[in-house]
């Protein structure tokens, strides 16, 4: 529709910049020499005014067009409105062009379908992490809110994106119990799918009333299909995620702890030290804490200390691995931990 309005645009302009009079406008020898000179003038500027008057007519044609018709209507009411005024031929053309653009864009937007080898593929690979997922312990109970975003899609880019879902949901075993069971979407799909590829001029009113019955229906009833399917998966999100259906973002509560620090280990700071570092955190306005020890975490073990965002820890065993973990400190205390880094505490240098 944008393009339409683009080259409606540009018609009017090439309309408007020919209304002004022009001092190309020229008079028949016969009027040269019936006419004074100031008489001359003033049937130029006549004639000029003529034209413009006639320019406008075709202006305000494809102005009221596509203001009230709109761009599938606006061929017929431009053909009608401008007939027998100066410039139609080439206004004509204009919008004949234009009706060739929309056209060319409702077929862009449609969406064709894959092909049977593909789903199949899709199918497979389904199975195959649905089989991983069985053999791994049940995760920690998480919501699942669906984001789909089906009434923004046209009816062939939303066969096809339930027939991608379909196929998916199909090929794991647990989602068999869903309802409305996934035949009815596919039912659905075939009958709509056909319609949704054919171009909107070549469709009768009887089709278009199809196609927007059909649509509707698909959406409600996939969309209650995915409903059970999330109470199947019980907060298993790892499950639902086999649907390839994204979930909706959850907001972030700030807590004004600090971020994880990226920090660094470095064993050049001389034989048994090891120096600690990171880029400086504005929030870190109580400075940082490096704890460090063997093996994993554990506070009767691991040692710690106070300092900047650079610390050198010192006076440690030769050889020796050990583990670090930087964290900045506030006033609402220890920001969040990143994952330890190890390090052999070096020798003579």
């Amino acid at each position: 529709m944008n393009k339409i309005k683009t080259s409606v645009a540009d018609c009017i302009s090439k309309e408007c910049k020919k209304s002004a009079p022009s001092k190309q406008v020229k008079l028949t020898k016969e009027e040269r020499g019936k006419f004074s000179q100031e008489e001359r003038m003033g049937k130029k500027f006549e004639k000029a005014t003529e034209a413009r008057k006639s320019r406008e007519v075709n202006v305000m044609s494809i102005i009221c067009a596509v203001l009230i018709f709109g761009g599938r209507k606006l061929f017929a009411h431009a053909q009608e409105s401008v007939m027998g005024n100066t410039g139609s031929v080439v206004l004509m053309a204009t919008l004949k062009k234009v009706k060739e653009e929309e056209n060319e864009n409702d077929e862009n937007e449609k969406v064709k379908k894959l092909s049977q080898k593909q789903y199949d593929a899709i199918a497979a690979a389904t199975k195959k992490k649905a089989l991983a997922l069985a053999a791994l312990p049940v995760p920690p109970y998480e919501s699942i809110v669906p984001s789909m975003g089906l009434s923004q899609m046209s009816p062939s880019a939303l066969c096809s994106y339930i027939q991608d879902k379909i196929t998916r949901i199909d090929a794991v075993t647990d989602f068999s119990t869903c309802f409305p069971p996934t035949l009815t979407s596919q039912g659905l799909i075939d009958a709509l799918w056909p319609l949704a590829m054919m171009s909107t001029t070549n469709t009768n009113d009887e089709q278009k009333g199809n196609i927007a019955l059909w649509t509707k229906q698909l959406r409600q009833n996939f969309s209650v299909t995915v409903m059970s399917i999330v109470t199947i998966c019980n907060g298993n999100r790892a499950k639902f995620a086999l649907t390839g259906i994204s979930l909706k973002k959850e907001g972030t509560k700030d807590t004004g702890k600090c971020d994880m620090p990226v920090f660094k280990l470095s064993g050049k700071k001389g034989a048994g030290n090891v120096y600690v570092s990171c880029k400086k955190d504005k929030k870190a306005t109580k400075g940082y804490i490096c704890y460090f020890g063997k093996g994993v975490y554990d506070k009767a073990t691991w040692s710690y200390q106070l300092g900047t965002c650079r610390i050198l820890i010192e006076k440690q065993t030769i050889s020796e691995e050990l583990n670090f973990i930087m964290v900045a400190i506030n006033r609402n205390g220890e920001g969040f931990w990143p994952r330890p880094q190890s390090i052999g505490v070096p020798g003579v240098i």
